[in-house]
């Protein structure tokens, strides 16, 4: 039986362990640990890792509106927590530059690290935050005003928090994805939230690398932790939205959970569509380097020859795209080209000759124009018929024949 994934909507994810895992249940001010037996399924095509059966939306309402402000209790935790929280502000300030921005944290525990920014760059922040404990705390201790919803339960366009619509400069989410219901979802809404051209800062603890003790579960594989991100799976869904790497590593602690950190831009108007036309091209590209390759393949069960007419780009990258089949069938291959500039170059590992003479070739020789202009071809062919051979003539890049 095959799962899907909730992220790329693979359907052929497959169970990979069984665990012991924390139930989501909390007291007063400290974890109660029980454990179930529960699986984990993992997504081929894009690395995503889930818990199986995935927690309701319901159940983790409940759950975070209740999370206690634990971190300001705990010594060792509250520590680690602002040199975390540091050094993701320096990492973002060196890239950024923090000054003067609009700020929002997705998920702001006790607005720590929103008032870390304030204080030493003067941003106007805002954040949202699930636990009514959290946002007291912020606003009594800290002085900051948070949110009191889950993102999902706002509707950013309309409603009751016009001023989201407006977006900001930075969102950050810190350890956040890995709880969410809808992780898609999820990273949507945080782009909803970025003006164009704007910032978003995530990080998830790192299933994919050695795991060290920590203080408060000990395991990334916890039912706390019911999405495990793959880079691929992260940065494959912002590129898809629109929105450019400047960032990804994974950090190593021996006090918490080896973390993956991702820094990306949301695309602008403008750049976002000069960014759809080059991924038309290049797919459109790719379409016609495959059926090319189809029509090679099918030429040479005909023709003991392929004589590749025009020795341009195109032909450059289609055979760098299959070169170890080129090298291989080399001795069954020529380059011709009427430009006397490009005769006597190599073409990777054929060489252009001049179109005279070398198409006065034997019958079982078949000849193809390589270029993917259609008012090119036209030229071509119109040469090509000046040679007064019988040769077949075709395009390479192309599903009309002459």
């Amino acid at each position: 039986m095959g799962y899907r994934c909730v992220m790329c909507d693979c359907k052929d994810c497959k169970k990979i362990t069984n665990v012991k895992l924390v139930k989501l249940n909390y007291l007063s001010t400290k974890d109660r640990i029980d454990t179930e037996e529960k699986s984990h399924i993992m997504c081929p095509a894009c690395g995503f890792i889930s818990i199986y059966p995935r927690y309701t939306k319901e159940a983790l309402k409940t759950y975070y509106k209740d999370i206690p402000t634990s971190q300001f209790d705990d010594d060792v935790l509250k520590n680690y927590t602002h040199l975390f929280y540091r050094k993701t502000i320096d990492h973002l300030d060196g890239i950024v530059g923090l000054k003067g921005k609009t700020v929002f944290d997705v998920g702001a525990s006790q607005g720590l690290l929103l008032k870390m920014i304030k204080d030493s760059f003067g941003c106007d922040v805002n954040g949202l935050e699930p636990s009514q404990k959290c946002v007291k705390f912020a606003k009594k201790e800290l002085g900051i005003e948070l949110v009191n919803k889950m993102l999902e339960d706002i509707d950013i366009e309309k409603g009751e928090f016009l001023y989201l619509k407006e977006g900001f400069d930075v969102v950050l989410s810190l350890h956040v994805l890995d709880l969410v219901s809808d992780p898609k979802g999820f990273l949507e809404s945080l782009i909803k939230l970025t003006k164009p051209g704007g910032y978003i800062y995530v990080d998830v603890p790192s299933w994919f690398v050695e795991r060290y003790p920590n203080p408060r579960y000990g395991n990334t594989l916890c039912a706390i932790h019911h999405n495990h991100f793959s880079p691929t799976s992260i940065i494959k869904f912002f590129e898809k939205e629109n929105c450019i790497t400047l960032a990804a590593y994974t950090e190593l602690s021996e006090t918490n959970y080896p973390t993956q950190r991702f820094l990306l831009r949301k695309l602008n108007y403008i750049e976002g569509i000069e960014s759809e036309f080059v991924k038309y091209f290049e797919s459109r590209h790719n379409n016609n380097y495959e059926r090319a390759f189809s029509k090679v393949l099918n030429y040479l069960g005909q023709f003991k020859r392929i004589v590749f007419y025009g020795g341009g780009e195109d032909l450059f990258r289609f055979i760098e795209t299959h070169r170890d089949f080129f090298e291989k069938n080399k001795g069954r291959f020529q380059c011709v080209d009427y430009n006397e500039n490009k005769i006597g170059k190599n073409l990777l590992m054929l060489k252009i000759e001049p179109v005279k003479g070398c198409l006065l070739a034997p019958k079982d020789t078949v000849v193809l124009s390589t270029s993917t202009s259609q008012m090119v071809q036209r030229h071509i062919k119109s040469d090509f018929d000046k040679l007064n051979t019988n040769l077949k003539f075709d395009n390479l890049f192309s599903d009309v024949a002459f």
